[in-house]
């Protein structure tokens, strides 16, 4: 036992000097100028206003190192429509090391991707075994999109984490449903959703996986109202404390105007309901629920995306499984076609724990990956980075 976690602290040795590599040859990504200098605002002012179209978990880790420096920033209320303004200020035009800033705040985000290498190798070690366990591991090291998103300051890495720990607990839970262990996913899953807004396909992701463990018998329907429970009390408290109970039990039309709503929903037979949805109270941060309606609007509004020689607003359902065959390696895609091959012969005459943790890892993939096909954002490989750790 002693030597595979010698060799995983090896890898993910190797995982760091790569990632830090990339961390100090990287020039400022655009996402960045909004999440650092956000992140930098957080700190200093303890507004969690700049960039709510993204929650503020990796803002606040990636603020952490950079709060222990003595940094000039733009003073003043800043609203959210002058993120890109504040961090172009914060980042070029206020006399700091840029080069510094960027190492302080990417070290944050290479720092989760080592959890999650450790996570990754943990899980696997823990159902098949500890060599399956550093395969696994060797594989995730040395994925290049992982290592890429590993060494910028955006939400992908934190979100993909995070998601893959509330699937770890989930099983823990599917085995063993008690109160102490629904605890562990509760918090994850709230965790999830200050990490990134996509963390939300995990509820109609959740609802398939517990239809099917009733169907097949692996809970009971007192463990999962015992399970949705607490995932509901816990988020509820998690989301809040993340964004300080600022602004929590107003309405959507507070901010929000109802004609503005119905303007994009004018066509859509549930426009009643929504509307009053729109008009009930929210135990929710008022920037929690603002920057999801951004999220969503954004969404339904379509993005600019060029794709294998065609341009569109509104994307393409194929993109993302056939980005995922075009940007990930020929070494990893020739792995996972051997696996599908063993797996369709050996099938899941296995050991329970094994037979749950395929299930859920085959459920997860296949969904989220049909999730993001009605997704009108196509603009990189990055907004599907979770299945990595499954596949």
């Amino acid at each position: 036992k002693r030597h595979y976690y010698a060799i995983a602290l090896v890898l993910l040795a190797v995982m760091f000097f790569n990632s830090l590599s990339a961390v100090t040859y990287y020039s400022t990504t655009f996402d960045e100028t909004m999440h650092i200098g956000a992140a930098y605002y957080y700190w200093k002012t303890g507004n969690i206003t700049l960039n709510r179209e993204q929650p503020p978990l990796v803002k606040i880790i990636a603020g952490i190192p950079l709060a222990f420096l003595d940094l000039n920033y733009p003073e003043g209320d800043w609203s959210n429509k002058e993120q890109i303004e504040f961090g172009k200020l914060f980042l070029y035009h206020m006399g700091n090391d840029l080069d510094l800033i960027l190492l302080f705040s990417r070290v944050a985000v290479v720092a989760l991707s080592l959890l999650l290498g450790s996570a990754l190798f943990l899980f696997v070690s823990k159902i098949y075994g500890y060599e399956s366990g550093i395969f696994a591991l060797f594989l995730y090291v040395f994925e290049a999109n992982i290592i890429a998103h590993s060494s910028v300051v955006t939400t992908d890495i934190a979100v993909t984490l995070f998601i893959f720990l509330t699937i770890f607990a989930l099983w823990h839970f599917v085995r063993l449903p008690t109160y102490w262990n629904a605890l562990p996913v509760a918090l994850f899953f709230a965790i999830a959703q200050v990490s990134k807004f996509t963390a939300l396909y995990l509820v109609p992701i959740f609802l398939v996986m517990i239809i099917f463990f009733i169907f097949r018998k692996f809970l009971r329907f007192s463990d999962v109202l015992k399970l949705f429970a607490i995932i509901v009390i816990v988020s509820i408290f998690t989301i809040n404390l993340f964004y300080l109970f600022q602004g929590t039990g107003k309405a959507f039309t507070e901010n929000i105007s109802a004609d503005r709503i119905e303007k994009h929903i004018i066509d859509n037979p549930l426009s009643p309901l929504v509307l009053f949805a729109a008009r009930m109270p929210i135990p929710l941060p008022e920037n929690y629920m603002l920057g999801l309606s951004d999220a969503v609007l954004h969404d339904i509004s379509g993005h600019s995306a060029f794709f294998l020689g065609e341009y569109s607003y509104y994307g393409w359902w194929y993109y993302f499984p056939v980005l995922f065959l075009l940007k990930v390696s020929i070494f990893l895609l020739i792995f996972i076609a051997i696996s599908v091959y063993t797996f369709y012969r050996v099938g899941l005459e296995k050991k329970d724990d094994q037979k749950l943790a395929e299930y859920m890892a085959i459920i997860f993939v296949f969904l989220f990956f049909a999730i993001s096909a009605f997704s009108d954002i196509n603009i990189g490989i990055r907004h599907v980075l979770p299945v990595f750790p499954f596949i």
